[in-house]
């Protein structure tokens, strides 16, 4: 049976399921900037704003989140127009590929996650660089779209419009928050050469000293490969470690080992822990689960709390 979670950069989308999927599934492909930390940059009818990404994954980009924020109630509101578009040398060219409104009454008044989902989603190539572009009639500059000046995303660059001639730009800071999901045939869980990716390579890294677990998990792969979690079985804990029981991987290293432990104890799978703003912040993989790579993750391992007599396992050197 297979047990599968998406991992991209640090953050891991939930597993498609325990049983291969009857339908395509939406994953989450790029992460980009995804905080509050600067809600400054404003989009109104002079500056419209963008972000270009990377695709890892091909096939329909079914929707997108971005955290906006609208700071005033009084103006008139025309609410927001948001774009998928081509590029060429790094800013969009053509038509749109794909495009939705979003009402003024979707933008909420303390930054938050919006969520656009597109009617008619266009396809995306595995290793093509797009642009998501947001516009409005909004003559005021309320409308703001959160990011982070200190995100270093290497798929892309923020953009705006404000030159003479409303010509879009590559800015140098800071990146917008984005998400992108993109449509996945229902037969990649069990036969991933199926879906297309970019042809990147990478290095997992668990975040540990070396001997922790099997090397053979620690290794070069590609985007788009499946890795296998080593069973608790496999696996003998060293140093302060030494006979805990290895659980499995988190995206951070302070993810609560009593959490873990539940989901181990009840054999309930992958948990993940959302911030107040919607953002996901940490996902727990447990042992003995595959991992479908999108981007170079880095995870943590996580150990039992209490020692047992019976822990052991394959010792690494």
């Amino acid at each position: 049976m297979v047990r599968a979670v998406l991992v991209s950069a640090i953050t891991v989308v939930l597993a498609i399921g325990v049983e291969k999927p009857a339908q395509a599934a939406s994953t989450l492909d790029q992460d980009i900037a995804f905080n509050t930390s600067d809600c400054n940059t404003e989009v109104y009818n002079l500056q419209g704003m963008g972000q270009t990404f990377t695709a890892g994954l091909s096939g329909p980009l079914t929707s997108v989140k971005v955290i906006l924020v609208d700071s005033s109630s009084t103006n008139p509101k025309y609410g927001l127009t948001l774009a998928l578009a081509s590029t060429s040398s790094g800013v969009p060219v053509g038509a749109a590929l794909a495009g939705e409104e979003i009402p003024d009454s979707d933008v909420p008044s303390v930054a938050g996650v919006v969520t656009v989902t597109f009617s008619s989603p266009a396809t995306v190539t595995a290793g093509q660089q797009y642009a998501i572009l947001l516009t409005t009639s909004e003559t005021s500059g309320n409308y703001k779209w959160c990011g982070d000046s200190a995100d270093t995303y290497s798929g892309g660059t923020s953009l705006d419009d404000r030159t003479q001639g409303r010509n879009w730009q590559t800015l140098s800071s800071p990146e917008a928050s984005l998400r992108t999901y993109v449509d996945i045939p229902a037969s990649s869980a069990d036969e991933p050469e199926a879906q297309s990716v970019a042809p990147q390579a990478l290095n997992v890294d668990i975040g540990l000293d070396a001997g922790d677990i099997p090397a053979s998990w620690s290794g070069e792969t590609t985007i788009g490969s499946w890795l296998s979690l080593p069973a608790s079985s496999e696996v003998s804990g060293t140093g302060d470690n030494a006979g805990k029981e290895f659980l499995g991987v988190a995206t951070s290293a302070d993810f609560p080992v009593d959490i873990a432990q539940r989901q181990i104890d009840n054999g309930w799978g992958v948990y993940k822990i959302d911030g107040d703003d919607g953002s996901l912040k940490s996902v727990f993989i447990p042992a003995d689960y595959s991992m479908h790579i999108t981007a170079a993750p880095r995870v943590f391992a996580i150990w039992s709390n209490a020692t047992s007599p019976t822990a052991g396992g394959l010792e690494t050197d």
